[in-house]
């Protein structure tokens, strides 16, 4: 999410934000020497955003095709993958461009930093949309919405699907079976995922749907609903995009977002994940030993 009109005010093209991590940085510097806004950029300190950028990258989070091929055994936080990532994390922390409330996970911090104007570029998840869109209108600017930025020089490869998710479980009898089956059926459909679409700005699920909305030309006129769903449709599906399975996920997160904390506390990235690898691979195995 980027505000038009701050980016116009530093003399950006407020619409084209930036695409990759020097792009960031090079829009930042020009925010800063104008003082068009007192910050630059946040988003919330979560491993959700790691994961996006290594995922992005084509590269792995565990081993055995990050836990596809066969159950993870090794966790890859020390990866050229994440070294990119951490690298440029830390550059934009350093130099003030990076702000965060200094509470991991902080969701409404990061949005309220926006929403006050405080910054002018935030990463979030696309279920926000609406609430941005109102914020916007309400306060008086201009709101942008691009793809995530990815590291120079890499093939951009996706995001990973995220939010969410319905299970059956197994075991349950027949009519409870065939009556979740109807809810799930009822709650898919392309005229609920429409209407929960427009509610939220969580893409649709299904493609009659988003065929709908095109053939309507609701994306047309509410073109930052579209975002999401054009950058998922250009996603290469793989492993890397399919995201990781492993047993001691939460645990993970929070290992890396320790992580982040202890670069920003003058930690060297490389000292940092390394550690971070040790710790998360104590957990993975752990509990591959306990879960069989």
């Amino acid at each position: 999410y980027y505000n038009k009109t701050i980016f116009k005010k530093a003399g950006l093209d407020p619409n084209s934000p930036p695409t990759t991590f020097g792009a960031v940085l090079k829009d930042c510097q020009q925010i800063e020497a104008t003082k068009a806004a007192a910050d630059c950029m946040t988003w919330p300190l979560h491993s959700w955003f790691v994961e996006q950028w290594v995922a992005d990258q084509g590269a792995l989070l565990v081993n055995n095709n990050n836990g596809r091929s066969g159950r993870a055994t090794k966790v890859l936080l020390d990866s050229a993958a994440m070294q990119k990532i951490m690298n440029w994390w830390k550059e934009m922390y350093v130099k003030g461009y990076y702000v965060y409330s200094g509470k991991p996970e902080d969701w409404s911090g990061a949005n309220s930093a926006f929403f006050s104007q405080q910054v002018a570029m935030e990463i979030t998840s696309t279920s926000d949309i609406t609430i941005h869109n109102i914020d916007a209108k309400k306060a008086g600017y201009k709101l942008g919405i691009g793809f995530l930025p990815i590291p120079d020089g890499v093939t951009r490869h996706g995001t990973v699907i995220g939010g969410a998710s319905l299970w059956m479980a197994k075991g349950h009898s027949q009519a409870q079976n065939k009556a979740s089956v109807t809810f799930l059926l009822w709650l898919t459909n392309a005229d609920n995922q429409i209407a929960w679409s427009g509610h939220t700005g969580y893409f649709p699920v299904v493609l009659s749907a988003v065929h709908k909305l095109t053939d309507e030309g609701w994306y047309n006129t509410h073109p930052n609903f579209a975002v999401a769903v054009q950058q998922l449709l250009k996603t290469q599906v793989g492993p890397a995009t399919q995201g990781a399975r492993m047993g001691p996920f939460p645990q993970v997160r929070t290992i890396v977002e320790n992580a982040v904390q202890k670069i920003f506390s003058g930690t060297p990235v490389n000292q940092a994940l390394k550690a971070a690898t040790h710790q998360a691979n104590q957990a993975l195995t752990s509990y591959n030993r306990s879960v069989k």
